[in-house]
């Protein structure tokens, strides 16, 4: 339910602009290509530092509850997305 509120919110609000991006303009291969090409820039890479020594800061300076829950996933989405991009560079210097 509060799904579909949010939802109708966001057409009511944004009408143009929320359905301007729909799945079927997806397109994998482009996506695959960008992340490569990110995993080997030092631009990422210090953001990747930076961001993940901040969240382990954050989460040793004693959070307690739903923010340290909060920190803990952003940092597991952080790790997820590196991940990512060192597959799909993998992926294409293979394919080279």
């Amino acid at each position: 339910m509060r799904y579909l509120l949010i939802k109708i919110l966001f057409a009511i609000a944004f009408p143009k602009s929320y359905r301007q991006f729909q799945p079927k303009d997806f397109d994998e291969e482009k996506v695959s290509l960008w992340l490569a090409n990110s995993f080997q820039e030092d631009g990422y890479r210090m953001y990747y530092v930076a961001k993940d020594r901040q969240l382990m800061r954050d989460m040793a300076s004693g959070m307690e509850g739903k923010d340290y829950w909060v920190s803990y996933g952003r940092r597991m989405a952080l790790f997820d997305l590196m991940h990512e991009m060192e597959v799909k560079y993998k992926k294409e210097k293979a394919r080279k």
